[in-house]
């Protein structure tokens, strides 16, 4: 059985984050100044190192322009993805 573990989840959203990011020509940087945090913070969060709240993952998703909807189907793609490279 293929068990999906927390960090994991972080790990494949942080992915999705800063693919999103990059294709916005934007620097963790830059983003983390726009959403006041710090830019070590961003990286944790592309990294899953920190656990992403979800009004923060709101606030990112529109200032990228992306849809959590999306984002969420992604996620799981890979994990299915992964279950079956497993199996």
């Amino acid at each position: 059985m293929y068990v999906v573990g927390k960090q994991n989840i972080y790990a494949v959203l942080g992915n999705h984050l800063r693919k999103a990011r990059v294709s916005k020509g934007l620097s963790g940087q830059e983003l983390a100044g726009i959403i006041q945090l710090s830019q070590q913070q961003i990286s944790r969060y592309e990294l899953g190192i920190n656990k992403l709240s979800l009004d923060k993952l709101i606030e990112i998703a529109i200032f990228l322009d992306i849809d959590i909807n999306e984002i969420t189907k992604m996620i799981i793609k890979q994990f299915e993805w992964e279950r079956e490279i497993a199996a």
